[in-house]
């Protein structure tokens, strides 16, 4: 800084014996110039310069201590080198292809952090090598050019490859899920496990009642007409309630919901979509595809989902026994004369808000614990089939049947089918069974559960 070299006035020096200590310049280097400390304006700035040290109380610096300085550091060997062209080369090689793999791992706001970090390298790294070795390191070429341009490159590039990450799923996706729910996934995809997951999910299986029959008086186009207008209606409920559809089975439909998406309520959505086909046959009533009866199974579990098949070939898909038992409710429809039948499971899962009633216990082929099977029948504050007066008959009539009060359980069972106006699919299938316990009385131990022996 300015008053770093010893200064006398001119005064001094033209009798050094009366001002000055003896042998005060001797061995020395004396300049002689300017050094009006006390002057102010054009006069001072003859001969004063900035330079870097100017700073605080003393200003600039006068051009003879300038000049004594350039001595000094001749004299003492000082001098500011440059750094070897080998670590001039390893810094403005490998800071800015270190900085672009790291902001190209981050996120762009996070990536401006490291933006910050990485620039005080190189100025932290060249304040020290100067101020203590008197090394000059190109700072600026490092912080001011490259670590911006690696920052906007990474940038670039995490927005390319997001879109074109995003525009990979959404295709993947576009047959499986609706379009709110592609659109949840793109913005979320850490939500999205591929590969294998199990989970807690709800299944759904449908199927069309006599499908076989009726396409076989219909052309394969008019078979392909009905069945598109049938499946684009039944899907509609799928998506509507967040669902995902894995695949078309012939005539019938396998759609899960808790996947790939998660969500805490899939059993409530399930159950509304369930609802929803159920009644495609009156929404359809004056088309084509009015004429179609689903029969719909739901059951709520463990599941396998993900990626699944071989290497050549791979569906997003759902397996285990959920997805089993889901596909053997439906079935189960036609046994009970019902449209949706949901495991107890299900039920319970749902937010209370399902009308169902109990139709019985049921153990399917292959599963040795029988299964709560429940229909579904609507939601709470609306109108029935079965009314709330049939629906608590039943339950009587059911209890005095698994208690082996059959003359109870039949009279209870027929005056259901007289409020359902003369007809219900379970109250008929309990008095035949009634009917085959009065020629054979059931044994010791009997449970009431209805086994059944094929699929």
């Amino acid at each position: 800084p300015s008053r770093s070299v010893p200064t006398v006035s001119l005064y001094q020096a033209l009798e050094p014996a009366e001002h000055l200590p003896s042998g005060f310049f001797k061995d020395k280097i004396v300049f002689v110039g300017a050094s009006l400390v006390a002057a102010a304006g054009p006069t001072e700035a003859k001969d004063s310069f900035r330079t870097p040290f100017r700073g605080g109380s003393r200003g600039n610096t006068f051009g003879a201590e300038i000049h004594a300085t350039l001595a000094a550091n001749l004299l003492e060997g000082r001098r500011v080198i440059p750094a070897s062209p080998t670590l001039v080369t390893a810094m403005l090689l490998l800071l800015p292809l270190l900085s672009t793999l790291a902001f190209i791992y981050l996120r762009p706001v996070f990536a401006a952090l490291a933006l910050l970090g990485f620039e005080l390298i190189p100025s932290t790294v060249s304040y020290f090598a100067f101020a203590r070795h008197d090394i000059w390191l190109p700072v600026i070429i490092a912080s001011v050019v490259q670590l911006p341009v690696a920052y906007v490159v990474s940038v670039v590039w995490y927005y390319v490859t997001t879109v074109r990450e995003r525009e990979k799923i959404r295709k993947a996706f576009a047959f499986y899920l609706s379009p709110n729910m592609i659109r949840r996934i793109t913005e979320s995809p850490g939500e999205l496990n591929l590969g294998g997951e199990e989970i807690v999910g709800t299944a759904m299986f449908t199927d069309i009642k006599g499908f076989t029959s009726i396409a076989e008086g219909m052309t394969a186009p008019q078979t392909a007409a009905l069945l598109n207008e049938y499946f684009s209606q039944a899907t509609g409920h799928v998506f509507e309630t967040g669902g995902t559809l894995i695949k078309y089975i012939g005539d019938a439909i396998f759609a899960i919901w808790g996947a790939p998406l998660h969500m805490d309520d899939h059993a409530t959505p399930a159950c509304r979509a369930a609802l929803g086909m159920a009644r495609l046959q009156e929404a359809l009533k004056d088309r084509p595809a009015g004429k179609l009866v689903t029969r719909i199974g739901v059951h709520t579990g463990s599941m396998l989902v993900g990626n699944l098949g071989s290497a050549q070939r791979f569906d997003y898909t759902a397996i285990g026994d959920t997805i089993n038992l889901a596909a053997r409710l439906e079935g189960i429809n036609k046994t009970f004369g019902t449209r949706a039948l949901v495991s107890g499971e299900t039920l319970l899962a749902t937010d209370g808000s399902m009308v169902s009633r109990l139709v019985g216990h049921v153990q399917v082929v292959g599963r040795a614990k029988p299964v709560a099977v429940h229909e579904l029948l609507g939601l709470a504050g609306e109108a029935t089939r079965p009314d709330a007066r049939a629906i608590e008959r039943f339950a009587r009539a059911l209890d005095d049947y698994y208690a082996r009060r059959f003359r109870e359980a039949a009279a209870g069972f027929t005056e259901v089918c007289g409020l359902c106006g003369g007809t219900d699919g379970p109250s008929q299938l309990y008095l035949e069974l009634i009917a085959g316990h009065e020629v054979e009385p059931p044994p010791d131990g009997w449970d009431g559960v209805i086994r059944l022996t094929t699929k």
